[in-house]
């Protein structure tokens, strides 16, 4: 997916974007829904690119598909229930939506053939989507597995108006399946106001590489990035009836040289600028749960598929006139996986913790669809532990996410319900749970 810089370094962009929402808004109307299979949809997934697959194949020299299923199988195994795949060609689609069905996976698809971006596919007021959209939805057929297309990969502010019409033409030729994109933190806010897609789905990568000016790097202003982002999301969209999602963060963004070691971990090499870092598995148990501790309905961790071995890597050049001379590496530093598997499809320490927090939240999503944020008056819980309320409005009944805040250590974290009624929970770092308040022990 696109990189992007921190948000003091875009500060004049925002100020166009601005300018140009003011011109937008007057401009379109936004249409109706007409369908709302996505509220009923609790998403336990993972992002892959497709290419990544035949280079990984390619480098392994066995057949593409047989690369895919192993990887499909691990995903099944490590409880993950949604696979969002990118760039993916019409040729192989009927394929994967076979091969995930098989595994009980549901499907969301990119295609290399949709992409609101590009202004090409637009002449003759996109006139090009006439034939692509029924064609692509014909390879779906009425498959159940495959529940949704992505419109665009981190479209631009000024794309929306373009996004709210294809959305329409793929209501109209598809109407059991929902659409969406996935956003940058600066223009999600715009989404549920300029479109009416019934998902919102931002890319949250907190970790920046250690010192980068670039973005946040320190546990405070990391996970201050992360809420401070899900909450303009969450407030953007307001009353509507729109569901939030987040993806989040499993992999390494290298400027210049880097490889692997033997087992498959990223070493970056001097003069290489480290953008994005590998997450601690704190920090992986951390983004999820703090995902339904805000209030979202949806999962996704950024990526499944690493980049193939490639040791042309090693010889890569430093960033050119990179104005921050002092962040580069200065000597080789190992900085984690690549993703949540490995090039050879293997699970890494990350997959398995996002898997452990996937297995206790994947209990609860019959509720989770339902509930609703509510505040607890005495109901609180020792620092550094957070906790949200929840009231299911079918039954009444209360929950509430308690989340150990701290990314370095354990904690025993006291909840107080009431003078008589108090709990103990010893939780690992980054590490939440869920619980019924009605409940005693």
């Amino acid at each position: 997916m696109i990189g992007y810089f921190y948000e003091h370094m875009i500060v004049p962009q925002l100020m166009l974007i601005a300018i140009f929402i003011l011109c937008l808004s007057n401009t379109y109307s936004i249409a109706t829904t007409t369908y709302d299979g996505a509220s009923q949809f609790v998403p336990l997934g993972v992002y892959m690119s497709w290419e990544r697959t035949a280079a990984c194949a390619k480098y392994y020299k066995t057949d593409r598909w047989n690369d895919v299923c192993k990887r499909l199988d691990v995903i099944a195994k490590y409880n993950i229930d949604t696979l969002w795949v990118a760039n993916m060609t019409e040729g192989d689609l009927p394929r994967l939506i076979k091969e995930c069905k098989v595994r009980n996976l549901k499907l969301i698809a990119a295609m290399n053939t949709v992409e609101t971006k590009i202004s090409s596919q637009w002449t003759d007021n996109g006139k090009y989507y006439d034939s692509v959209i029924p064609r692509i939805v014909k390879l779906a057929n009425k498959s159940k597995t495959l529940i949704g297309w992505v419109l665009s990969d981190e479209p631009r502010i000024d794309d929306l108006p373009k996004i709210e019409k294809l959305r329409l033409k793929f209501s109209e030729t598809d109407p059991d399946r929902f659409s969406l994109v996935v956003t940058t933190w600066n223009v999600t806010p715009y989404v549920p106001e300029h479109t009416n897609l019934p998902i919102v789905c931002v890319d949250l990568y907190p970790f920046f590489g250690h010192n980068d000016p670039n973005g946040p790097h320190t546990e405070k202003t990391s996970k201050a990035f992360f809420r401070k982002n899900t909450q303009r999301m969450i407030d953007a969209i307001g009353s509507k009836n729109i569901m939030p999602w987040i993806m989040s963060q499993c992999f390494v963004e290298i400027w210049g040289p880097w490889r692997y070691n033997e087992n498959y971990q990223v070493i970056a090499l001097p003069g290489a600028y480290l953008h994005w870092r590998c997450p601690t598995l704190a920090e992986i148990r951390w983004q999820i749960w703090e995902t339904f501790r805000s209030g979202c309905k949806g999962a996704f961790v950024f990526t499944i598929t690493p980049p193939a071995p490639n040791p042309t890597r090693e010889k890569l050049p430093p960033p050119k006139n990179f104005p921050y001379k002092n962040v580069l590496i200065k000597a080789p530093v190992v900085v984690g996986p690549a993703g949540l598997l490995s090039p050879d499809a293997s699970p890494t320490l990350q997959l398995k913790e996002l898997s452990k927090a996937y297995r206790t939240i994947a209990k609860h999503k019959q509720i989770i669809r339902r509930w609703k944020q509510i505040s607890l008056s005495g109901v609180t819980v020792s620092k550094p532990g957070k906790i949200q309320c929840f009231i299911d409005p079918v039954t009444k009944n209360k929950y509430a996410i308690i989340l150990n805040d701290d990314l370095r250590k354990a904690h025993k974290l006291k909840l107080t319900l009431s003078k008589n009624d108090t709990r103990i929970f010893t939780l690992q770092a980054g590490d939440g749970t869920i619980i019924e308040l009605n409940k005693q022990n």
